[in-house]
């Protein structure tokens, strides 16, 4: 049952955000933490804005596995280069 906040901004609990957007709690607690979902905690609650998910969920993503940091070149000198 969704609830406003913030000047009448609806917020849906986590559960709520999973069952709206088909994500797992999980992804959504993990959305939330990397800044791409707005959300307030209450209590020991996670409240996500609505709008905020609808938003989300309307913004291209790509399927699939994203290159991992340790996937770029290095910056540092193969062996071949420090024999010279």
């Amino acid at each position: 049952m969704p609830h406003t906040l913030d000047g009448n901004r609806t917020v849906l609990s986590s559960s709520e955000a999973s069952a709206k957007s088909g994500f797992t709690r999980t992804h959504i607690n993990y959305l939330i933490n990397q800044g791409m979902l707005e959300a307030v905690k209450v209590a020991n609650v996670w409240l996500v804005y609505e709008d905020s998910l609808s938003r989300y969920l309307a913004s291209p993503r790509r399927p699939g596995p994203k290159p991992r940091a340790t996937d770029a070149p290095s910056a540092e000198p193969s062996m071949a280069d420090k024999r010279g």
